[in-house]
């Protein structure tokens, strides 16, 4: 089975656009390259910075209360057989919000499903880092290095940095750089002193295998779900998506796993419901933490999509 195509659970500084993947490409009558889309991919990389995410275990400085976070995601994904790697960074003084759902359980909604993984403008007003007016600054570009070879850079745009593209026009278009990134690549962020300027760091990049998500079609309450290239690390974890019907009687089930491999819902949710489920999405995130005085950064990597 060919790995998850691109999506994104990430949002943009000020306004951002929703990005729909294949759904939104077919209500725009586009492919999956389509200019519209490529643009909204390009638009949609960050904000936030994922606050539904796990928090991975931290290398934490002893005794210092973080007043300073940023975050640095990478996302890995493909256009057509294209595989690329891009990123945005923020800095800011507001942390990241819990994870929601806790780790290995559901969420159960109704009516419309109301995720940031389908639409990034629902979760606006949760954005962590939104609407602060002075954003914390690193320092100038952010660099992700292989040894001594520079592999991709984040330049300060807005109030953070983006990766600008290339060299192909599809690269350019998505904003990303060829991938998948080295397996030993060390994020260094060169820092920046005084009230507003964010610590020099270097961190290595999560590394996992390869997400693809497997189990197809409609599946019923107590089916087993499968993905391969599970991590089986802590710092790691599966957000499904699925829904019952359509319409104000359909049901929304949103689920936060540990990448095993595998997931099962719980017993209470699967007595909510009667019949079979689509699985509309299935993202994993990895991220490494560390805290250097009172800053915390996260670098993350994420990959996965929208299935429907």
């Amino acid at each position: 089975m060919a790995p998850v195509k691109l999506s994104t659970a990430l949002w943009t500084f000020y306004y951002p656009r929703p990005l729909r993947e294949r759904v939104g490409a077919k209500q725009r009558g586009e492919g999956a390259t389509g200019p519209a889309y490529l643009h909204n991919f390009q638009n949609a990389v960050l904000k936030k910075i994922v606050s539904w995410m796990l928090l991975s275990p931290l290398a934490l400085a002893a005794g210092t209360t973080p007043t300073r976070y940023g975050e640095v995601v990478f996302w890995r994904g493909e256009v057509g057989t294209q595989a690329f790697v891009t990123g945005r960074a923020a800095f800011g003084r507001v942390a990241p919000g819990a994870a929601k759902p806790a780790l290995g359980q559901c969420e159960l909604s109704s009516g419309p499903l109301v995720s940031p993984e389908i639409d990034a403008e629902a979760f606006g007003q949760e954005a962590g880092m939104q609407g602060q007016e002075a954003p914390i600054s690193a320092g100038a570009s952010l660099s992700v290095l292989d040894g001594a070879r520079t592999v991709l850079t984040l330049d300060p745009s807005g109030p953070g940095y983006q990766l600008e593209g290339g060299p192909s026009e599809l690269l350019r278009r998505v904003g990303g750089v060829a991938g998948p990134l080295p397996g030993g690549a060390v994020l260094k962020v060169p820092g920046q002193s005084g009230d507003f300027g964010f610590p020099a760091l270097s961190v290595p990049v999560p590394q996992a295998p390869l997400f693809v998500w497997q189990t197809t079609g409609p599946v019923t309450p107590s089916q087993v779900l499968r993905w391969s290239g599970a991590s089986r690390v802590t710092a790691a974890q599966v957000k499904v998506l699925l829904r019952q019907g359509e319409g104000e009687r359909a049901r929304n089930v949103i689920c936060t796993a540990p990448d095993t491999g595998s997931f099962a819902l719980p017993e209470a949710v699967r007595r909510e419901l009667s019949g079979p489920l689509k699985v509309i999405g299935a993202f994993r995130t990895v991220q490494t933490v560390i805290r250097k005085g009172d800053a915390e950064l996260r670098v993350v990597l994420e990959e996965g999509g929208l299935l429907e």
